[in-house]
Parts: C-alpha cells; structure tokens; sequence
C-alpha cells in the first residue's frame, strides 16, 4: 500500500480511474439509487479498488479495499472529516446542530470521552440480566403465535427487543408504552435522510408537502419522547448508573459548563437509534438465513443445547458460545447494518497510486468488500466456519468492518455483540422460525440494511429439556 503523506510534495500524478457507460447528465445516480447493492457488488467485480463515479453533477471515489480501509478510517484518519453532504442532510434530525454521529474534531472527542465508559466491558457485562428479561417477555408475547401458526414479522420484533434493551440499559427507562410510535418514527426519519441526500431536488423543508410533514412529525415525537425522559430523570431522586447519568454530569473542561437540553436530546437521539436499529436488523437477517441453511441451524442448535441446557444465557457463557459468535460475525459479513460510510479528505492523500485531491468525496464500500472474491472464497455463500478461530487470522484485518476500523469504530460494538449473541442462544433453544414461502425478502438499502417488507416467519417451539429458570 502506498501511504503518502498528505503534505508530501511528490504527490502521483497518475488519474483516477473512472467507471464507464455513464447517462450524460446524471451519471450513476439512477443505478445508484435503483438498487444500492447491486452498485456497490458491481463496483467490486469489475472495476479498479478505487473509482471515480458521477452522481449527477457530483464526483465521487468509490474504495473497495483493505488498504483504502486501513488509511481513510485509521493510518491516516485525521485527514478524513465526516463527509459533509450526507451529515447536512442527518443534522436536519437534530437540534443543536451535531451528535457524536454527525461530528468531528474536537466536538466529537469531548462527547466520545464522555460517552466510552459506559461500553467498557466490565460495565455492559452488568447489562445480562436485562438482555435475558426482556427476551423472557419476547418468548411469552411469541406463545399465543406459536400455538396457532401465525406469522410474526422479524424486523418489528427485534425492534421491539432491542428498544426495550436500549431503554433499560442506557436510560433506565422502559419504552413499551412509546414503542409503536417511535418505532415508525425513527424508521420514517431514517428513510427520508436516505432519500433526501439522494435526492437534493426535493422541495426544501419549509414547503409544507405532506412528506415534509410527516417528517417533521416524526421528528418531534422523538424529541418529545427523549425530553420528557430526561426531563424525569432531573426531577428524581433516583441516581441509576446508565449513560442518561454521565451525560447530565459531564462537565466541559474549558467552561465548566453542562450539556444543554438540545444536547441531550441529540445525543441520545443517536445512541437509541444505532442501538436498537442496527442490532435488531443483525438478528432478522440471522434468523433469515438461518432458515435457508438447516446444517447451520442444526450445528447451532447442538452448542447452545449443550452448553445452556434449557436455561436463558449469562455473560459467562458467552465465551462457550463460539458458534453461536462465528453465525453473527458470517450474518454481518453479508448483510452489514452499516453497509457503507463515507468521507471527505482534508488534504490531498495518495492511495494505489492515484492523487485523492483536497476535499475529494469518499464513499468506502463495505458491503461490497465483504462481498469481494479477492478476499472471500465463494462469497456469496453463507459460510460461518469462516470465523472459527483457526481460520479467523486468514481474514485481512481491514476486509472486515461491520462496526468500522480506527479511532472512530462504533463505540457500541461490545454492547451490540454481546446482546446479539445472548438473544440468539436465547431464542433458538425455545424455537425454531421458518420463512413463509409466499413472502419473498428484498434487502432495502435505507439508513441501515432492511428488508424491504419486512422477514415474516412462522414459530416452532423446540423441547431442549426442562429448562432452568434464572
């Protein structure tokens, strides 16, 4: 890999490669937007590991590769902000202007420092007996379904679930009663950020269309509903131990100063969407998948048999859990959550040979890296033995980025790793879910990776013995 500084004078001139068979005025923004991942499967299987596209009027480069990976997100992040087009278009959602999403530099750090110890291992491990209560109560909300075959949709479980995690763990709080509305709001939100940044001509927000409307709708029932949660937790005389805390009492260095109100909102804006979306979205592509491969499930089935007996899973057994681990890993590989993030360079950088000018555009494909046969043997195939552990050391280390890679790499990882795993043994000792034949799935590639109309499965309750209550 070619690492030039970006304050090298000796900068390649080579030009970028650039994909053919573009429409005259608006480039590849058609076939970007018609199929997602289609595009970014196509990118990886014909062209160069890094591209320049057009959509529209706009030029991008696309990186398809562990080296373009390893420099963008960690040898050479600082170089790299947040690409500022898209996260314009994701402010819309907040308040006070930037979260930890959507921020970079000095911001960012503050409020990453603030937030860390809250994901340290020894703190999420606390987290067990909430991630196996609420699965309690998904198990008996399942039994009236089970008994008379009717289907239940995956996504809007799992949704369900991790919300409910989400609330207990980070604000202590339980969402069910403001569960269906935010539910959709978020989902609406999420899905018009996507659309709106893929679509600049549509008409500004001020303009009272109905979609705007139901935007800014679904925006202030989510405001609404974190501002009376924190609202509530400053008149109690409750102190839990949970993020909600530390951000109330965080203090800034230089000005001794407290977040405001908008702040909050938007901090926790972001912490409750990525905490419940993306790990409730792994779970419905497992299950999914899982369906379509019987040797996996079965072999699935053997280990959190032997190794729980019936009984619901505790953070000691996570580590016994190792199949369990490598299905979730092999899930997010094919269908990450996040399956694409982009940047935009400082200065001007060199990689695989090419010149990335000054404020140059980068789109990093993931979904397509994971998906590329340089690096994946037969990769289309669903395959979880390749992370076992004699085999995990074979995988290029920046082939592999469901959570992303360097200082930036999703704070939440332990979390959503440990709870995804512990859902999983949990519910499939107590059942097992088929696809519905006349229900085909579509992958929607929106704010995270979807289905367009959702997973609709049905339940067979499975004996694994006389299981063992905690």
């Amino acid at each position: 890999m070619t690492t030039t500084s970006s304050t090298s004078n000796q900068l390649s001139t080579q030009p970028l490669p650039r994909k053919p068979g573009a429409h005259l005025l608006l480039g590849d923004l058609n076939a970007f937007t018609h199929d997602r991942l289609a595009y970014l499967q196509t990118i990886v299987d014909h062209y160069s590991p890094l591209v320049e596209v057009r959509f529209g009027p706009v030029r991008q480069l696309i990186s398809s590769s562990p080296e373009g990976m390893q420099q963008v997100l960690q040898s050479n992040n600082r170089n790299y902000l947040k690409e500022q087009f898209f996260m314009n278009f994701t402010r819309l959602a907040l308040t006070s202007g930037d979260n930890l999403f959507t921020s970079d530099g000095d911001y960012w750090l503050k409020q990453r420092r603030i937030m860390q110890p809250m994901f340290h291992r020894k703190q999420i491990a606390g987290f067990g007996d909430v991630i196996n209560g609420e699965t309690d109560h998904l198990w008996a909300s399942w039994e009236g379904a089970a008994n008379s075959q009717q289907p239940v949709e995956l996504g809007e479980a799992m949704m369900h679930l991790t919300m409910q995690i989400i609330g207990r763990t980070m604000l202590n709080v339980d969402m069910q009663r403001a569960q269906a509305a935010l539910h959709e709001a978020y989902a609406f939100v999420s899905s018009h950020i996507v659309d709106r940044s893929a679509n600049p001509l549509l008409p500004p927000l001020w303009v009272p269309t109905p979609v705007n409307r139901r935007f800014k709708q679904a925006l202030a029932t989510i405001h609404n509903a974190l501002t009376a949660i924190i609202q509530r937790r400053q008149t109690s005389e409750e102190t839990p131990h949970d993020l909600l805390a530390m951000l109330l009492a965080a203090r800034y260095e230089e000005s001794g100063g407290k977040m405001s109100m908008a702040q909050l909102v938007d901090e926790l804006f972001g912490i409750v969407s990525a905490g419940h979306e993306t790990t409730s979205m792994a779970l419905m592509w497992t299950f999914y998948l899982l369906a379509q491969h019987p040797h996996v499930e079965q072999k699935l089935h053997a280990e959190v048999d032997r190794v729980l007996g019936g009984r619901l899973p505790t953070v000691t057994d996570i580590d016994q859990l190792t199949y369990t681990r490598m299905v979730l890993q092999e899930v997010l590989r094919l269908y990450p959550p996040a399956y694409i993030t982009a940047r935009q360079a400082v200065d001007a950088d060199q990689l695989h040979g090419h010149t990335i000018p000054a404020g140059a555009k980068l789109i990093l494909n993931l979904y397509g890296l994971q998906r590329h046969a340089a690096y994946w043997p037969e990769p289309q195939r669903f395959d979880p033995e390749r992370f076992a552990p004699q085999q995990e050391a074979n995988i290029p280390k920046f082939a592999y980025l469901p959570f992303g890679a360097g200082p930036r790499k999703c704070i939440g990882e332990p979390l959503a790793m440990m709870e995804a795993q512990m859902i999983l043994a949990a519910i499939v000792q107590r059942y097992r879910l088929r696809l519905l034949a006349d229900r085909p799935v579509e992958p929607s590639a929106a704010f995270v990776l979807r289905a367009k109309a959702g997973v609709w499965m049905t339940l067979d309750k499975r004996e694994t013995g006389k299981r063992v209550d905690r």
